[in-house]
C-alpha cells in the first residue's frame, strides 16, 4: 500500500505523520531508496521546508487522514536540498520509527 499522492511521482512527495511522542516522523522515496527523519516538532519541520523551498516554487500540503497524515509536494531539486538540510534528524535505524 502506498501512502501519499498517486498522481505525484513519490520522489517529489514528503509523507509527514504525527507519532505517539509528539515527534513527526518524516518519509521520502529519492533514487529508489526510502529516508526517515524524526523531528522534534513543527517548527523544525517548517523551518527545513522554508529553507529548502527558498528557490522555485511554493510548495503543496495535502492531508492525506485529516490531522494525521500530511503529504508536502516539492520540487525535486527542494527534495535534495531537504535531505541535506534534515541529515541530522535522519533515521539510521529502523527501531528509531517506531
Amino acid at each position: 500500500m502506498q501512502i501519499g499522492l498517486p498522481s505525484v511521482p513519490k520522489d517529489r512527495q514528503l509523507v509527514v505523520t504525527t507519532r505517539p511522542d509528539n515527534k513527526l516522523a518524516v518519509f521520502n522515496w529519492l533514487d529508489g531508496r526510502l529516508s526517515a527523519w524524526v523531528l522534534p516538532n513543527e517548527k523544525v519541520l517548517a523551518s527545513l521546508i522554508c529553507e529548502a523551498t527558498r528557490k522555485g516554487g511554493f510548495p503543496g500540503v495535502y492531508p492525506i487522514v485529516q490531522g494525521w497524515i500530511h503529504v508536502w509536494v516539492l520540487e525535486k531539486e527542494q527534495i535534495r536540498r531537504f535531505h541535506r538540510l534534515a541529515k541530522m534528524y535522519e533515521v539510521q535505524d529502523q527501531d528509531e520509527v517506531d
